[in-house]
């Protein structure tokens, strides 16, 4: 579990650093943010779905959906960064992984968690938390298939 914090620690950093020499136009911004973002993909992503799988309900549905939500948002931010370095394979990436989002992942995690039970008294506040970021990630990624050039 350290390890996969310290990973999405560094690559986050490693992206943010590569954004912001991309932005001021400095050399070496392109080998940094594809860096950082072949952490997220490869480093955090990997560990974080094991994480997940190995937990100790790792059986029920919800841990499932947050599974395939992590690798989806895995492929659409790969889709990101080939769209930012001109390669291949763009329209294919981020159409697929929001497409999955959008109309499979999100609105599943939204209603399982809308009409998730509190049998162990927990607190309704992480709830309501975790559907305002769930309605949060459906306007983005909403945002991001509408900007996708379907043509």
């Amino acid at each position: 579990m350290q390890i996969t914090k310290h990973i999405g620690l560094g690559s986050s950093v490693f992206t943010l650093v590569g954004c912001l020499l991309k932005t001021l136009l400095l050399p070496g911004a392109s080998t940094i943010l594809i860096l950082g973002i072949a952490l997220f993909c490869i480093g955090f992503i990997p560990l974080r779905v094991v994480e997940i799988i190995k937990g100790e309900e790792s059986y029920r549905f919800s841990n499932w959906i947050q599974v395939v939500g992590l690798i989806m948002i895995g492929v659409c931010v790969a889709g990101m960064t080939f769209k930012l370095m001109h390669w291949p394979w763009v329209t294919f990436l981020l159409r697929s992984s929001t497409t999955m989002l959008v109309f499979v992942i999100l609105p599943i995690h939204l209603v399982a968690t809308f009409f998730k039970t509190d049998a162990n008294g927990n607190d309704s506040n992480h709830r309501a938390s975790q559907i305002h970021a769930a309605v949060i990630a459906m306007a983005l990624f909403g945002a991001l298939y509408g900007l996708i050039d379907l043509t």
